[in-house]
């Protein structure tokens, strides 16, 4: 694939793409990519991105597999990835995984509990590859130790 293969999309498409190549290579829970917005974004309809995701959608590099939750395809994944560490998006990748972190946090104070029924557990799971890409991702994450330390955890518990 070239360089311009993106160029068919909107800025906000091309946005999310880049937003997406920082996610860990598992099933993307929306409300996580809806919380990497920027203050400043416009919200339609309560979303900041759906745009940008039905666009995708239609371009076929971002796949609907269940109530949102969504996936890209490993070498569409890769794809994103390397646009976004051209220098013209190398600015904004770098943004994403700062909002990306912070996301994460927020997601670790508010879904998981120090003690979890079998159920709540289950129901968080779809975060847990996204806490531990942040857990593993130090240089992105410019949190305080107490959300490093939620996102250690559960990292912790993703590899045993």
């Amino acid at each position: 694939m070239c360089s311009s293969d993106l160029q068919p999309l909107t800025r906000a498409a091309k946005e999310l793409a880049i937003l997406l190549s920082v996610l860990a290579p598992a099933l993307i829970p929306w409300d996580l990519v809806e919380a990497c917005r920027f203050e400043q974004q416009e919200l339609v309809e309560g979303r900041a991105f759906g745009d940008g995701q039905a666009e995708l959608l239609k371009a076929q590099l971002l796949r609907r597999v269940a109530a949102e939750r969504y996936q890209v395809h490993p070498l569409v994944r890769l794809f994103l990835e390397l646009q976004g560490r051209q220098s013209a998006w190398q600015s904004l990748r770098e943004r994403w995984r700062r909002q990306l972190a912070m996301a994460v946090a927020a997601v670790c104070r508010e879904k998981f509990a120090q003690v979890m029924p079998l159920k709540k557990q289950q129901e968080v799971e779809v975060y847990v590859p996204h806490v531990a890409n942040i857990a593993e991702d130090r240089k992105s994450t410019r949190l305080n130790s107490s959300h490093l330390v939620i996102s250690y955890a559960v990292f912790c518990l993703r590899k045993k």
